[in-house]
This record gives C-alpha cells, structure tokens and sequence, in this order.
C-alpha cells in the first residue's frame, strides 16, 4: 500500500488469508464460516494466480493511474476467475492465466517501444528462486508422494522469495516510469 499499489496489496492479502485459511481447515478437518478445506483451497488457487499474475504485470512498469494498468489488472481477474471456475483442479486453467499475464506484459513493453529498468541482481535471485519454487510446486502435486507436504511447504517459501525479489526487481517505489510515447 505503502508504494502506491492498492491492487497488488488487496490481492496480496487476500492470498495471504485464504492460503492460511484453507492449510489450518486441511491440517485440523475443521471448517470455516461453512466451507471446507477444498473450496478454501480453490480460494487460494484464484487468489495465488492473481497475485503472481500482479506480480508479472509489475514488470511492465506502467503508470499507476494508467487506464492500461487498471484494464490489464481487471482482465487478469476475470480471466482467472472464469479458468478457475471452469476447471479449477486442471493445471492447464492455472497456467494459462499466467501465460496469458506473461505475453500481455511482453507485448505492452513492446507497444510502449522503451526498455523497463530492474533491479539486475534481484532479478536474477528473484528468477532462481522461482525455478526453486516451480519444482516444489511440481513435485507437491503427487500428495501420496509429499505425505507431509515438505514439497508443498518448498513452494510457499520460495514463491515468497520470488515475489519480494521480484518486487525488489522491478523497485517500483524507485521506477523512472515514462508515459506511452505518442503512436
């Protein structure tokens, strides 16, 4: 909030509780406010790909009162929505949302015909650690084989890393953020 990024703090928190919520629900088999651990997982599901999608965005380095952002943000959560209500358990529908946050990202430092400034060394870090984190996720998904779930826990360690590098990366506290250049 602090940076200016109400978005990326919403959806930040909202991750944080539903993540928190769905792992205390699955370890005691308890509900709560009448949902069980799955559709508390599937919460998490949504609001895990949104924020990394926020963080993929990031890199754009747009305006904060850019209407681009704002349409790029709000796209994303549609679009991850709708791919989680259709197939929330496909890992297909959680890639995708992703993939598409990745190439809108590619495409609008393309458009806006200017180089985005990082962080070198925290990007580098921030890139390592998601490698480290997409192979805890990878091998987290076979629960007979993560019995207890040190796999899972990689991965939420990791992508936490990923995230404050990444951040760290795209220094937005610090960015030079130039407006789009006349076409």
């Amino acid at each position: 909030f602090r940076l200016g990024l109400p978005y990326e703090g919403v959806i930040g928190l909202m991750t944080m509780l539903t993540s928190s919520t769905y792992h205390v629900c699955q370890s005691l088999d308890v509900k709560f406010l009448g949902l069980n651990e799955g559709r508390w997982h599937h919460m998490d599901n949504v609001f895990a790909i949104l924020s990394l999608n926020a963080i993929i965005l990031g890199f754009a380095q747009l305006p904060r009162d850019s209407p681009l952002r704002e349409f790029l943000n709000t796209a994303s959560v549609g679009g991850t929505v709708c791919a989680q209500l259709a197939y929330p358990w496909d890992v297909r529908f959680t890639v995708a949302p992703l993939a598409v946050g990745i190439l809108a990202t590619i495409a609008t430092a393309v458009a806006r015909r200017r180089l985005p400034r990082y962080n070198v060394k925290s990007g580098i870090v921030a890139v390592i650690l998601l490698v480290l984190a997409v192979t805890c996720f990878v091998k987290g998904l076979d629960e007979g084989r993560d019995r207890k779930r040190l796999w899972h826990g990689g991965w939420h360690v990791f992508v936490a890393g990923f995230c404050w590098f990444s951040l760290s990366a795209q220094h937005p506290s610090k960015a030079e953020v130039a407006p789009l250049k006349d076409a």
